[in-house]
C-alpha cells in the first residue's frame, strides 16, 4: 500500500516545493487581514458550531496553515495570468480594429 502511494506523494511534496520556491521569488505575501477574511469565510460556511470553529481556526498553528493555503492559491492565480498573457490571441484582429482609446478620441474630435 505505501509503494503505492509514493508517486503520488513524490509529486505532491514535488509541486509544493516548487509553489514555495516561485512564492518566495516573486515576493507573494498574505497579510493578517486576508487570513481573518479567510477565516470569516470558513467559519461563515461551516454547518457545525460557527464560534467553536472560529476558536479553532484562530489558533497559530491554523492561522499558519491557513497562510499557507492562501500563498499557495495566489501563487498558482498568479501563474494562471501569466499563462493566459502569454497566450496568443484565437482570432488575429485585423489592424484597423486595434485602434487605441487614444487614437479613436483624436480622430472624432478631428472630424467635430
Amino acid at each position: 500500500m505505501h509503494e503505492e502511494l509514493r508517486p503520488l506523494a513524490t509529486k505532491r511534496i514535488a509541486r509544493s516545493l516548487v509553489l514555495s520556491k516561485i512564492a518566495e521569488e516573486t515576493k507573494i505575501e498574505v497579510s493578517d487581514a486576508e487570513i481573518d477574511t479567510e477565516i470569516a469565510s470558513l467559519t461563515q460556511n461551516s454547518t457545525g458550531d460557527k464560534e467553536e470553529v472560529g476558536k479553532l481556526l484562530n489558533t497559530a498553528q491554523a492561522r499558519n496553515s491557513i497562510k499557507q493555503t492562501l500563498i499557495v492559491r495566489k501563487t498558482v492565480q498568479r501563474l494562471a495570468e501569466i499563462a493566459e498573457a502569454s497566450k496568443p490571441p484565437l482570432v488575429e484582429i485585423p489592424e484597423s480594429l486595434k485602434k487605441t482609446k487614444t487614437k479613436k478620441k483624436k480622430e472624432e474630435k478631428e472630424e467635430k
